[in-house]
Parts: C-alpha cells; structure tokens; sequence
C-alpha cells in the first residue's frame, strides 16, 4: 500500500467514524465529509495562532473572540448536522482547533489528542 493509499483509507475511516458520531451530518461520503470539516479547521487554527501571537486581544476583542467562536463551530455544526457531540473550540495553536470535549468520549472510537479530546479534522499523512 502506497503511503497516499494509507492515507486516504485513514480519511475514510477517520470520515465513517464521523458519520457514526453525527449520524445528521449534511455530507454523506465520509472523504467529503473530512476535506469540508478540514477546510473549517485549517481557518479555525489560522484564527486560534492569530489569537495566540496577539493580533486578537482578548480585553479589546472579547466580542470579536466570541464571534469567530460561533462562526467557526457553526460552520463545523452546519456540515455535521444536528445532533451527535458537541464541538468546542482549542485556542491552543499547538494542536487542533474543533475537538470534541473528553467527557463524550467514553467509548468512542475516533482520533484523539494526548488530553483525550476528540479531534474533528486531524492531519493525515499517510504514515
């Protein structure tokens, strides 16, 4: 198996987890489902360093933070429909910024970071 072939069954794994979790999501293919989901994650931690490297001040921007919060979870929820866990946002660039709290992951069977937290749009390399 080529190292791209790895990497697109993980997406479609990664994907059929997904459409397990959230069984409402919009998108059907779960390759589809993941590259839309990415798109939102790759702007959401564009956001998040942004936040991190002070070009959003949390005193002077409170509302603008709280904004970008629901533009980026919405745009996550409206491809994932409605129902499944609830999404929250990681203001840590350092890892993924849309994760599922570690509370709703008691038996569930999707890629997770070192704390726990379900991740939505992981990196796949193929590796």
């Amino acid at each position: 198996m080529t190292k791209h072939e790895r990497m697109m069954a993980d997406i479609k794994r990664h994907g059929e987890q997904l459409l397990a979790l959230y069984p409402n999501a919009v998108e059907r293919d779960p390759v589809k489902l993941c590259k839309k989901l990415f798109a939102v994650e790759r702007e959401a931690r564009r956001y998040t360093t942004d936040y991190c490297n002070g070009d959003i001040q949390p005193d002077e921007d409170y509302a603008n933070i709280r904004e970008l919060d629901g533009k980026f979870l919405g745009m996550a929820r409206a491809i994932l429909g409605k129902g499944g866990p609830a999404i929250v946002i990681n203001h840590d660039p350092r890892g993924c910024a849309l994760k599922i709290d570690s509370d709703n992951m008691a038996g569930v069977d999707l890629y997770r970071d070192m704390g726990g937290y379900g991740i939505i749009a992981p990196t796949f390399d193929g590796e």
